[in-house]
């Protein structure tokens, strides 16, 4: 194995090796790299977090690889084969297919393109190029009617729609967010989810982050300070989570007091009772002494705060 060395590179995916919640590891051949290999028989093995990919890998897909490679030497039936193997790199960002034979091999070899196969792609893609990825991300299925069937077309423009908010997904994970909270932001905010994140990276407690996750992702990856309101608020929330969650419709303000505390690591008053009026403020608690009163608020995934 030679000593790693920064390379960035294009590679199409020809086999999921790997996958689960915390890793994913795919090879491919490689397309384009930016600094010559020695050979130019090359195939290539991505090993990465899960989270740190936009979209789930798949077979067919175009993916530009940047960070430190080694190089090894593989034995396949007799043969010595180089590899490429990147491991955590320092990106790696989904490409649309530029050309059309990799616009081919992309519909024929993604599962999410059901039903349609080397053939129809290749003629497909003969006949309209690459306005096809234009056209199925905007599901203008008229566009396609003199070329597939209707569940073709189908097929066709579901299988774009998880590519539709790529730039934003990217995003997303560049700053730490996993795929499955990604998923979650983009079927409640659609193309306005970054903006959502950016403007409260605390909101990402309600699509399924714990406050440690959250706090870790809005400190680092956003800036914010440890004193800020939307983190006393998110501590809150976070609070009621834990407290709704155990079948409880209303919480004493000694309840969420000790939960608040324990969630900020801390038992100072003023802190526990600034995260509380936060957390009132975000609309998040509400006061009242109306038990129906109490239990209409946490249905609406609010609780309400009774006096001691």
């Amino acid at each position: 194995m030679t000593e790693a060395m920064k390379r960035k590179a294009l590679t199409r995916i020809t086999k999921v090796r790997f996958t689960n919640n915390e890793r994913t590891i795919f090879g491919g051949i490689l397309l384009k790299d930016a600094i010559n290999l020695k050979s130019a028989k090359v195939i290539v093995q991505v090993d990465i977090p899960t989270q740190s990919l936009p979209v789930e890998a798949a077979v067919g897909q175009v993916w530009e690889i940047s960070g430190p490679c080694d190089e090894e030497i593989i034995e396949n039936n007799g043969y010595k084969i180089r590899q490429a193997v990147w491991r955590n790199p320092i990106s790696c960002e989904l490409k649309m297919p530029a050309t059309y034979e990799s616009l081919i091999q992309f519909l024929a070899f993604d599962p999410d393109f059901r039903g349609i196969g080397s053939v129809k792609a290749r003629k497909l893609v003969q006949a309209m190029g690459n306005d096809i990825v234009r056209l199925a991300t905007i599901g203008d299925r008229e566009a396609f009617r003199n070329h597939l069937t209707d569940d073709s077309i189908d097929a066709l423009i579901e299988g774009f729609q998880k590519y539709k908010n790529l730039r934003h997904a990217q995003f997303l994970s560049n700053h730490g967010i996993p795929l499955s909270v990604q998923r979650r932001l983009f079927k409640a905010h659609g193309e306005s989810a970054v903006d959502q994140i950016k403007c409260n990276p605390y909101s990402l407690l309600t699509f399924g982050l714990t406050f440690e996750q959250t706090e870790k992702i809005a400190t680092s990856q956003f800036g914010l300070s440890k004193n800020d309101d939307r983190r006393f608020a998110a501590a809150t929330e976070q609070a009621l989570i834990k407290h709704c969650g155990r079948g409880h419709t209303c919480a004493t303000s000694s309840d969420l007091k000790r939960r608040v505390g324990k969630i900020l690591s801390t038992s100072n008053d003023g802190v526990i009772a600034h995260a509380l009026e936060s957390g009132k403020n975000a609309k998040f608690i509400t006061y009242d002494s109306k038990r129906s009163y109490c239990q209409i608020l946490c249905m609406a995934g609010q609780a309400a705060v009774l006096s001691d």
